[in-house]
């Protein structure tokens, strides 16, 4: 069997059109271990009571899941910036990231996509090239694109737009024991970034316990975050 998508539409975390309503942005990756006719037997309960009334589905992944691929004990640093990022977890699960340092990269340093069950532990993310504006361009850790049940654990981010953000992901990750600083917000210095952000349409159900940083929230930019 294998990989599932519940929502009511496939996932797209840029689908900025409808992410200021809310409507169409909650979604969690899943995966079926059997099905008997139209009844599918999933992993993991789902995190979100969906309803068909409003246009739920499931639907499978567009590629297919990379599982059980994992990344250690590596340093990566870039002082250009043609690279828009350095580890994309792209439809993975039951992945890892662990004891790796990236520093200066034009874009998001590390990014969960369409997962579950992944793992980003005892890492340092730092610094930007290019800017510290707002847009993606400087993104420590984007969880995103309805992944969920996955562990982010003992790391730290500092010197970035923003050092980690959740966006429209699928609930029961958990966001532990990290230090998340000096959050900076390039086209406006004298605002207070968030070092740990709820952002775009429709975060739920995560766990947020024990991190160190002066400042944690949800921001209102796509309005239901």
């Amino acid at each position: 069997f294998g990989d599932i998508n519940f929502a009511s539409t496939q996932p797209s975390s840029s689908n900025y059109s409808n992410a200021y309503t809310g409507a169409q942005n909650i979604g969690q990756v899943d995966l079926v271990t059997a099905i008997n006719g139209s009844v599918l037997t999933l992993q993991d309960p789902l995190n979100w009571p969906f309803q068909t009334a409003l246009s739920a589905r499931a639907v499978p992944l567009a590629h297919k899941q990379v599982m059980y691929a994992g990344v250690e004990d590596l340093t990566m640093k870039d002082n250009t910036t043609t690279h828009s990022g350095y580890v994309w977890f792209n439809r993975a699960s039951y992945s890892w990231l662990l004891n790796v340092e990236t520093a200066m990269v034009g874009g998001i340093h590390i990014t969960l996509d369409g997962g579950t069950h992944n793992v980003v532990e005892n890492s340092i993310v730092h610094h930007a090239e290019g800017g510290y504006t707002q847009g993606g361009g400087a993104y420590g850790v984007s969880v995103q694109e309805y992944t969920s049940y996955s562990l982010f654990d003992n790391n730290i981010l500092y010197y970035l737009n923003k050092p980690f953000v959740l966006r429209c992901d699928g609930g029961n990750n958990v966001v532990g024991y990290n230090y998340a600083d000096d959050a900076q917000l390039g086209s406006d210095t004298s605002w207070q970034e968030l070092d740990i952000d709820v952002h775009l349409a429709q975060p739920h159900m995560d766990l947020f316990e024990g991190n160190y940083a002066p400042h944690i929230g949800a921001s209102n930019t796509w309005r239901s975050a």
